[in-house]
Order: C-alpha cells, then structure tokens, then sequence
C-alpha cells in the first residue's frame, strides 16, 4: 500500500511543479511540504476525520492569533553581530548531537567564524549548553494564515485537476492532502523563509549545515541557498529516504559510507555532491570493537508510524513484543521511544513486570550507550539496526506486514529478519543458545558494516572540518 501512496505523491507533486516551474516560491512551497503528504495521506486512511479536525485546528489558530499575546520573535544569545563562515541550522536534537561534534573541532581551530541557529524552541537549551553565539527564532510566536496566500489559493485550485487516489475503496483528493498540510505546515515554512532571510542578511555566511534535506526545514534553506549562492551541507543520520530525492536540493551530503554513495548515484545525484566521511560518533568508538555482554537486555527501538511503517503495522509489532515478553520472562524489555512515538500505543505492556520505558526527550543520552548495554536490539528498519551492527550487538528486525523489504540491510538478508512471532522466536534462541550460529551472522554483519561506516584516517569529524575549510577558502579567493 505505501508503494502506491508513494507513487501517487511523487507524480501528484512532479505535476504540480511542471505546472509552475517558472514560479520559485511556488515551487518551493510544493517541494516544502513533500514528506507530508505520503504521511497525512496515510493519517487519512487510519482516521477519516483528519480533515475535519484540520478546519478545527485551523479556525482555533486564527482566534488564537487574533486575541492573543504576540511575542518577539527572535532571541539573541551573547551574538556577534558580524559576517559568519558557517552558520548550523539544527531543527532536531539529532541533528544538534552530529553538528556538535563538528562546532567542538573549529572551537579547537579557531580560524573559521560560526553561529547555531534554530527555529524550534524544543532545542534552546540544548543548543545554549554548546555556544553562546546563537540565534534562536520561534516560529510559534507569529503565525501566518495560508488562505492569505496567493500561490497557496493557485496551488489548491490546480490540485482539483489530480486524478485521485483509491485504495481499499477508500477515495483522498490531492487537494484535501495539500490544504491539510497549509494549515498544519504553512505558518512554520512562512517562518522558515523569513528566518533564513533575515540571517542572509545580516551574517552573509558562506555554508549553512543544516540538519537534514527532506524535512521542511532543511528542504526549504536548501533551496533558498541555492538561490543565494550560499553552499548548503548536510550530515547523513538514520535510515536515507531517497523516494523524494527529486525534490530536495543536495549540494555537499557527508555519508557514513561508500554503500550510501553508490546508492545515492544510482539515484542520478552527482557524485562530486556526495563525500564519505564516516560519522563523528565512531570517532570515538572502534567499529565492532566493543564485546557482546552477559545482559538479560532486549531493547526496542521502533521508530513509531510514519515514513514505511504505518498505525496497523506499528500497533501489530507492538503487539508482538508483547507476545515476546510473556514468552521470556526472564529477560528485560527496554523501550526507547523514537520522538514520533507515543507511550498511549504501548499502554497492554504496562501490566508486564518485565517492560520498562525511556520516553524521548532533548536530553536523553546517545543511543550508542542504550546498544551497548543490551544483549540483542529489535527494531523496524530504523538506523538504531546499524548502530548495533557497529556495537556487535545482534538486531533482529520485524516486518509483519512486508513494508521493510527495500532497506538495504533487510533486502540483502544482514539482519536476523522475523516476519512473524515464530521466526521471532527462533532467532533469539540463535542469539541466547546457538552460539556456532551466532558467530556466522557476526561474521556477516562484520562484512556489511566495514562497507557502511567508512573511518577516515584523520577521523571523520575533521574530515568534514578539513572539506568546510577548503570551501570556504575557495570563496575567498
């Protein structure tokens, strides 16, 4: 099913730019908004009164916004008010944990001027704790109404020309999906263009790094970059979603490894764009280094519905853990939850005295430490896989209803990969009892992740320092 939802996204967005490709703000607020639309297309099918209470969201906004307090925009912290080289554009504390590894290697090279900035008020703290030459923009303050929006009005207009889409008898409008996402997505993309505005403006920087390309955020700096002339870079994290790689702008992408380049170029993104760096966290970890212990540790680590994986298929797997943790008693269930997760789907597991739970919050520790405690990890296909392939800690991954068999580490038969609670079964026995077995999936993994996680000699987070340094020296030229 997401195939097609995917599918129907990609040529409902590619017609809708052929429509305005001699229109930039329209095509970039098309571009935007892409990964929603697979997401709110999928909230539709599980609860068909997303769009009624998108209208009541939407009139509660404008009330809100009509009676309530307004607020300065824009927080300074200690801020030189100068030209900056680089300027970190963090949207996620994940995207923070990476870029601050980076900060740390110019704050000990001192030549290249840098600021943070951010326009989600959940990283404020997070991102005061590492520098005091921020820029901190709440895009919450003011909100923007899309209806007063011409490109918005055109866009919903030329949507009711998009064939729908049918699944299951279940009928959605392009046009219903596009108004969904102006009223939940408008305001902060409106935000997002003024704030990137502003700083262009006022510190000329010659790199932005933001934190990632495909999400709303980082699609739109990217673009305004180009268009600036301004180079944009980007560290990989997590599981890469190359569906709507047509509608992002990559310019310097640092992988993990020379798998994720080959597969990047055989998606027609140029490899001159593309530099395998390795990733800072393994700077300071050995790659399959670390031994196995003697935990009792079963961590979960499902990164929630969304993007692949949708409510049944989430809920079923939940489901299944379950069954798992009845079944072994004698071993302790840790669930880490993904921020895009809710503790309210896990509520059967609170009974087992067996099941703990780590909600997600910015000050959460690295997941490196989580693995590394844990006899064996089970997860979807999120990147928490790669990170215990890289700590030797066994992964089983669960697809109960197909939707995983793309990810390359499933679809090249890495991961001990359970389809239903027996193959579940077998394969935590193999990771308990069989240890002959145990020894050849290490050994395949040992294979794979070499090809994955690439360590530069100079160590990954200089590697990308040396490469921002050589730019910007170019530009000076």
């Amino acid at each position: 099913m997401n195939e097609l939802i995917i599918d129907w996204v990609v040529r409902s967005t590619s017609y809708l730019i052929e429509l305005n490709k001699d229109h930039f703000n329209r095509t970039l607020l098309i571009k935007s908004h892409v990964t929603q639309y697979e997401l709110l297309t999928n909230k539709y099918l599980e609860n068909k009164k997303i769009f009624f209470l998108n209208d009541f969201h939407y009139s509660y906004a404008r009330l809100k916004n009509k009676f309530g307090n307004k607020k300065n925009k824009s927080e300074y912290s200690n801020l030189t008010y100068s030209n900056k080289d680089v300027i970190f554009w963090p949207y996620q504390k994940i995207h923070l944990d990476f870029q601050s590894k980076i900060i740390n290697q110019l704050k000990i090279e001192k030549n290249i001027s840098y600021m943070i900035v951010s326009n989600n008020d959940r990283i404020y703290n997070n991102i005061k704790n590492i520098s005091n030459e921020c820029l901190l923009d709440n895009c919450n303050d003011i909100w923007f109404d899309y209806k007063n929006d011409e490109n918005c009005r055109t866009l919903l207009e030329q949507s009711k020309r998009i064939k729908p889409l049918i699944i299951d008898n279940n009928v959605v409008l392009f046009e219903k999906i596009l108004k969904c996402c102006f009223i939940q997505f408008y305001s902060g993309y409106r935000s997002a263009i003024n704030f990137f505005n502003e700083i262009s403006l006022n510190f000329t920087p010659k790199i932005i790094f933001i934190g990632n390309y495909f999400t709303q955020t980082g699609n739109i700096v990217s673009h305004l970059c180009k268009k600036d002339n301004i180079s944009v870079h980007c560290l990989m994290h997590g599981q890469q979603m190359t569906d709507y790689l047509d509608f992002t702008f990559i310019d310097n992408y640092y992988l993990f490894g020379q798998r994720d380049k080959n597969n990047f170029t055989r998606k027609g993104i140029p490899s001159n764009k593309l530099f395998v760096s390795g990733s800072p966290f393994l700077d300071t970890h050995d790659v399959l280094n670390i031994k196995n212990n003697n935990s009792n540790i079963v961590l979960i680590c499902f990164s929630g519905p969304g993007h692949s994986i949708t409510l049944e298929h989430h809920i079923m797997s939940i489901n299944l853990i379950f069954k798992l943790a009845k079944y072994y008693d004698d071993l302790q269930f840790i669930i880490k939850l993904h921020r895009k997760d809710k503790l309210k789907y896990y509520v059967s597991l609170n009974k087992l005295m067996n099941v703990s739970f780590i909600e997600y919050n910015n000050n959460s520790k690295s997941i490196y430490e989580f693995i590394s405690k844990s006899k064996l990890v089970i997860t979807g296909a999120s990147s928490s896989a790669l990170d215990s392939m890289v700590l030797n800690v066994p992964v089983i991954t669960l697809d109960l209803m197909g939707h995983l068999r793309k990810f390359d580490f499933i679809k090249n038969n890495i991961t001990l990969h359970a389809e239903n609670f027996n193959m579940a079964i077998d394969h935590i026995d193999t990771i308990l009892n069989q240890q002959k077995k145990l020894e050849r999936y290490n050994e395949k993994v040992k294979k794979y992740i070499k090809d994955v996680f690439f360590k530069p000699k100079q160590g990954s987070t200089k590697f990308i320092v040396d490469n921002i340094k050589k730019i910007i020296y170019s530009k000076q030229k």
